[in-house]
């Protein structure tokens, strides 16, 4: 399996990687199918993006697909599109402790802070997956957006207007 590493600004690397070992039963292993590029890209390899630690597998906008899954409250199985919130929260701090995970004071986003999504089949946990039909129908929906042919990592917007919405008790 391959992964794209900017070892330092100005320099990147495909490299071979081990495949996933089975997730654990809190979480999933995914297929990347598509991987956006965004500013903050560009930024970490002219070497202008403040918080990314070199090196490091970018990547926070992509599209997968399931291919292990636990059990999961989110009803996500094998075979599932999907778009990816590319925040990870800690839990524990307070923000977390109230249901604010946006507001989480250890937030880490993949491809700065921890390793993201180009690469073959990053694992991680359920909750950090939205299926492509639900986004979907918010960005119809709600939105008013068009949408003939969902492709997930174009729509990192709708998938944190999705978390907003539900963190935010909005919805």
């Amino acid at each position: 399996m391959k992964g794209v590493v900017l070892e330092r600004p100005g320099q990147f690397s495909m490299v071979d990687m081990e495949p996933p070992e089975k997730p654990e039963p809190a979480e999933a292993t995914v297929a990347v199918r598509d991987v956006g590029m965004c500013g903050s890209h560009l930024g970490a390899f002219q070497g202008e993006q403040p918080f990314i630690s070199y090196s490091r597998i970018i990547g926070h906008e992509f599209g997968v697909e399931i291919v292990a899954v636990g059990e999961n409250e989110k009803g996500l199985a094998v075979g599932d599109r999907c778009t990816v919130r590319p925040y990870r929260s800690c839990g524990s701090c307070i923000a977390c402790r109230r249901g604010k995970t946006n507001w989480c004071v250890n937030l880490k986003l993949l491809g700065v802070h921890i390793d993201g999504g180009m690469r073959h089949s990053p694992t991680g946990p359920p909750d950090w997956a939205t299926r492509g039909d639900e986004a979907r129908e918010i960005a119809e929906n709600q939105l008013g957006w068009d949408i003939t042919d969902f492709e997930q990592s174009r729509y990192e917007t709708c998938g944190l207007f999705l978390f907003t919405i539900r963190n935010g008790s909005l919805a």
